[in-house]
């Protein structure tokens, strides 16, 4: 039986592309989403750095030649990654809490 070919499927831009559009790392990149138009906003850090939490926001489109570019300057975004990492911290508990109950230091309460 003759092998199938591999297919894969990506519903937004391959971080590859986008990390190569902003001379950065594809470590760098935290999110990347096609918009409306081709349109695609990356979120992601200035440096390679494991303590740069300071996220920027860009907006990037296909050139003529189908490569991405990028169609703004980078803003800034204070206390993004804070807010993503209270966010997920609340998740987690909240889920805790309907599998396990409640802490055992405030059943002790």
């Amino acid at each position: 039986m003759p092998e199938q070919p591999k297919v894969e499927w990506r519903k937004g831009p391959d971080f590859a592309q986008v990390a190569e559009a902003l001379g950065v790392t594809t470590g760098q990149i935290l999110m990347a989403q096609a918009a409306q138009g081709g349109v695609v906003s990356a979120y992601y850090t200035l440096t390679p750095a494991e303590d740069d939490t300071l996220m920027h926001q860009v907006s990037l489109k296909r050139g003529q030649d189908g490569i991405l570019i990028q169609a703004s300057q980078p803003v800034p975004l204070p206390g993004l990654w804070e807010k993503i990492l209270a966010s997920a911290e609340e998740e987690i508990e909240q889920r805790l809490r309907e599998k396990l109950g409640p802490p055992p230091d405030e059943l002790a309460g």
